[in-house]
């Protein structure tokens, strides 16, 4: 188990955790955000920047030499010892690990760098909450099923499947993921030696699915730009859509950038990033609408956008998106319409698979829409109008081998096709 330096209610700790208990040393001062090594950039606004980043390091050197010399003493424990060198007077029994202990501990390494990923880099920030976010759910299931490494076989599996279609009511990608990541977690147990022989999993199958994918295309956002709207709340909505398009960055990173994350270069505005999901270095460089955008909000907040949570974005698209459709019915009523695009007048077909059966529900376009529309849109229109698929990877960040960009390839190529048909068809009527 690895410590770091980390920013908590605003201030510089070095962090810890073992068994769902938290080691949090201060460093006594206060700072927004520390570069990738941990320590303080020149830029955060504190004096002496060498000797607190010294000090940075002495602290991370003693909470690790306490982490790794007295590795079975509690986090309460460590506490003490590393603030007043006492340690407990009574012996520290260790005991093995039961499965969910092991999955936090599991997490905890993947977290702090002591688990890295084939590529022997850190695990992505999104990776990890979905791993954070199976173990919460199996807390849950806890309470239906024993947990205990003895139960942990193919009645788990079954057991563990049905819960998540029925009680959490999850399709097949999501129940799958969770599979493929407890997949993951016991090979590490056995790997690290905490279970002594491996699970047998050879029936567990990882369901999969493929989703239906909603796109707004060029017209769309044109409009979309230029409609006149009197909310404050649809029109920030409305920017950052526009800046999640542009930019074709994933919604926790578009919603998490800060001014550091801009380039500014003459009248050129980039935005020059680490994408948390593949950990590479994005630059981009924002069309005219993009730059009028960062330019209204630029320095108004701590982030480069107005400040919201995923969650809340998804509420307010929708309703950014019912407004849009109204508005595209005046258009329409009043002959100004004449675009490719969606027909928000019909519902969506969304197909989704559970248990490997279709499931098939049609919901209105304004319902159906997400973040995920944001990134769709902007690799698909720039495919559409005329950008190779490398070139387009270098913007979005996709590897050079992605085979879930192939999706995008597919979807563009299919409604060049589609719309073509429907353009000939109006043309002729």
């Amino acid at each position: 188990m690895l410590a770091k330096s980390i920013i908590y209610k605003g201030s510089v700790y070095i962090y810890a955790s073992r068994f769902r208990e938290h080691v949090r040393i201060p460093c006594g001062f206060r700072v927004d955000k520390l570069n990738a090594n941990g320590l303080l950039n020149k830029t955060c606004g504190l004096s002496d920047i060498e000797g607190k980043n010294n000090h940075i390091k002495d602290t991370l050197k003693k909470v690790q030499a306490a982490l790794d010399n007295y590795p079975d003493l509690t986090a309460k424990q460590l506490t003490v010892y590393i603030k007043k060198g006492v340690l407990p007077s009574a012996p520290v029994v260790s005991r093995p690990l039961t499965f969910l202990e092991a999955f936090q501990k599991f997490i905890d390494d993947c977290e702090s760098g002591v688990k890295l990923t084939r590529d022997n880099k850190r695990y992505a920030k999104n990776t990890i909450k979905s791993y954070k976010s199976t173990l919460a759910n199996l807390h849950k299931f806890n309470k239906v099923y024993s947990l205990n490494w003895e139960d942990i076989n193919d009645k788990f599996y079954h057991a563990l499947c049905e819960y998540y279609w029925t009680d959490l009511k999850s399709f097949d990608n999501h129940t799958g993921k969770a599979v493929k990541i407890i997949n993951t977690m016991l090979n590490w147990c056995f790997d690290r030696g905490i279970i002594n022989s491996p699970i047998n999993m050879k029936n567990w199958k990882v369901w999969k699915e493929k989703i239906e994918i909603l796109v707004m295309y060029a017209d769309e956002i044109r409009i979309l730009h230029n409609m006149q709207i009197e909310s404050d709340k649809l029109t920030r909505t409305r920017d950052i859509f526009l800046i999640g398009a542009f930019t074709c960055l994933r919604v926790e990173d578009l919603l998490s950038l800060t001014d550091n994350d801009l380039l500014v270069i003459g009248d050129e505005y980039y935005i020059n990033t680490l994408v948390g999901k593949t950990q590479k270095n994005l630059t981009v460089r924002l069309n005219p609408i993009g730059v009028e955008i960062i330019k209204r909000y630029r320095k108004k907040y701590r982030t480069l956008l107005p400040p919201i949570s995923s969650v809340k974005f998804n509420e307010n698209l929708k309703d950014l998106a019912a407004a849009f459709k109204s508005h595209l019915k005046e258009l329409k009523q009043s002959n100004e319409l004449n675009i490719v695009g969606n027909d928000w007048e019909k519902d969506f077909k969304r197909v989704r698979w559970k248990r490997g059966k279709q499931v098939v529900e049609y919901v209105p376009k304004e319902k159906f829409i997400s973040s995920h529309c944001m990134r769709r849109s902007g690799i698909t229109n720039l495919l559409m109008l005329g950008m190779t698929p490398t070139e387009v990877k270098t913007i979005s960040g996709h590897s050079f081998n992605s085979t879930d960009f192939e999706k995008y390839v597919r979807i563009s190529e299919q409604v060049t096709a589609n719309k073509s048909v429907e353009a000939w068809s109006k043309a002729l009527m």
